[in-house]
């Protein structure tokens, strides 16, 4: 026998009603007083001789209850009985589950059950309450954060990709793909507690984790997360200008302080460009303007995060 939710006033007044093989008995709040005149009912129709009759299910199911009962063996199932049970299950309906007050079967929220106005309310808080609980900070909340592009920054712009050699650049041949990883490596060496986001293509399309793969193990172990990630729409999500990009994933993580290393200066908003660093396309971070401009805003980045401790 499963476990029995049913007021003890109504299991104490029909007893036989829930002593047979069952398999889950539950009645919501709103309804028992609904169930209770049914097994009244019931009750009345049976007389003295009770032939067996008990629930075998009560649940809820599509917003309305579902109530299922049998008799002994060799009974016959009485139709004034199973109109009775059908009348009653066709009442729930209408009736909060929650208080019994006269209500409708809530469409939009994220199970259907039927409530009235006001409980219609409290759950769809709830539910958005439940959610928001359930969605994880995403990583670097709080922390020293750069936004790293791959092709423009890290090698040559001109990148291809083809179906049995992977990427490839077209360009002079002492262009190679991520030629520039120790450079940034070096740039990153005096602040360990900086973490990188892949504002790149490749995360895009190749996903975080394989895109990050392309990285040398100590930059590697930097990479916290992508502007893009799979819950986005990918359409929109491409129509956006970097900038955007890089700003939106800026509002969604909100570390402590960032910088961002992209060739493409395209609709970058102004209020982000002090933040900005805009790479070579062909030369990437090896540029030795470049190079300064990174070095002076690591160095800016880290000092303003010593002072804000130090101020704490």
């Amino acid at each position: 026998m499963d476990t029995i939710h049913i007021p003890a006033r109504i299991t104490g007044r029909f007893p036989y009603m829930f002593a047979g093989k069952n398999i889950g008995l539950s009645v919501l709040q709103g309804w028992c007083q609904t169930f209770e005149t049914l097994c009244q009912d019931i009750d009345a129709e049976l007389g003295d001789d009770k032939r067996g009759f008990h629930w075998v299910q009560c649940k809820e199911k599509l917003g309305m209850a579902r109530w299922h009962w049998d008799m002994g063996p060799d009974q016959d199932r009485p139709d004034v009985i199973t109109k009775r049970v059908n009348n009653a299950v066709v009442k729930t309906k209408h009736l909060c589950g929650v208080c019994g007050e006269p209500g409708q079967i809530d469409l939009e929220a994220d199970w259907m059950l039927t409530l009235c106005p006001a409980h219609t309310q409290e759950n769809r808080r709830q539910q958005k309450m439940d959610r928001l609980s359930r969605i994880k900070a995403p990583k670097g909340v709080g922390e020293l954060v750069l936004y790293l592009d791959f092709d423009g920054v890290l090698h040559h712009e001109n990148v291809y990709w083809h179906p049995k050699k992977g990427p490839y650049i077209e360009a002079p041949a002492h262009y190679t793909l991520f030629q520039h990883t120790p450079l940034l490596e070096l740039l990153l060496a005096p602040y360990p507690d900086i973490k990188i986001v892949l504002s790149t293509s490749w995360a895009r399309v190749h996903g975080c984790t394989n895109a990050a793969k392309r990285l040398p193990p100590s930059l590697r172990a930097r990479v916290i997360g992508a502007t893009f990630h799979s819950k986005m729409d990918r359409h929109q999500f491409n129509e956006t200008p970097r900038g955007m990009q890089v700003w939106g994933d800026v509002v969604r993580r909100h570390p402590k302080d960032w910088i961002a290393l992209d060739d493409d200066d395209l609709h970058w908003p102004k209020w982000c460009l002090d933040k900005y660093v805009k790479t070579n396309e062909y030369e990437g971070i090896s540029d030795p303007v470049v190079f300064a401009e990174i070095e002076r805003k690591l160095a800016d980045m880290a000092a303003c995060l010593d002072l804000r401790a130090w101020s704490c």
